[in-house]
């Protein structure tokens, strides 16, 4: 299973939990690269934060007002435009 289904199945694990208002898991995605096809923003479902985030990377100004709305030890999952090659390896 590739990492985009793996945090699917943790958004719907936690979409339907009540309790505090933080959330546990804190997704960034580039724009592009939303399954949703969401523009640029802030999307909460249950206690999982989306992040559409324009750019190379996300935002640190950004990044610490959502961190704000973030459990202490919240999962942070950032997703790339980029597809990271295995490691080779090398002869030993």
């Amino acid at each position: 299973m590739n990492i985009r289904g793996r945090v699917a199945r943790l958004r719907a694990g936690l979409a339907g939990r009540g309790g505090d208002d933080l959330a546990h898991i804190v997704v960034w995605v580039p724009a592009g690269g939303d399954p949703d096809g969401r523009p640029p923003g802030v999307y909460r479902t249950g206690g999982v934060l989306d992040v559409v985030y324009e750019g190379d990377g996300p935002d640190p100004v950004l990044r610490t007002r959502v961190m704000e709305q973030a459990a202490p030890a919240a999962l942070e999952i950032v997703l790339g435009r980029e597809v990271v090659a295995a490691p080779t390896e090398e002869p030993a």
